[in-house]
């Protein structure tokens, strides 16, 4: 029978960061231990999230909805809703006085002078 030997200090774990703290403490109470576990079981879930993040497709849907329903409705309902976020930005305008956008404007476009005079001084 073809068995591999124990791990002399017991089963190899990921590195997990940021628990140091707690692995160093001689003896944990009752609370740092459920705190200890909290932090242990985040740190997990945060490896899992990233090793399954590599698996999934990093693109959404090509079409113009943006999302991968077929219903009608669905469709509708997602378009709203890019159109609302569109329009919230329009919101954030109107909070801003019209000295401030000008001023904002002004310092934008001088920022774009200094790019182009960089990338071409001739």
């Amino acid at each position: 029978m073809d068995r591999l030997p124990p791990e002399p200090f017991g089963p190899v774990y990921p590195k997990l960061t940021g628990l140091d703290y707690w692995r160093k403490k001689p003896a944990l109470t009752k609370g740092e231990w459920l705190v200890y576990g909290a932090a242990v079981r985040e740190k997990i879930a945060a490896l899992n999230r990233a090793a399954l993040m590599k698996e999934l497709p990093s693109h959404g849907c090509p079409c113009a909805s943006g999302t991968w329903e077929s219903d009608p409705k669905k469709i509708m309902a997602a378009v709203k809703r890019q159109n609302q976020a569109k329009l919230w930005t329009e919101a954030d305008r109107k909070r801003r006085t019209d000295a401030e956008i000008i001023e904002a404007y002004n310092k934008a476009m001088a920022e774009k002078r200094a790019r182009q005079l960089k990338a071409d001084p001739a």
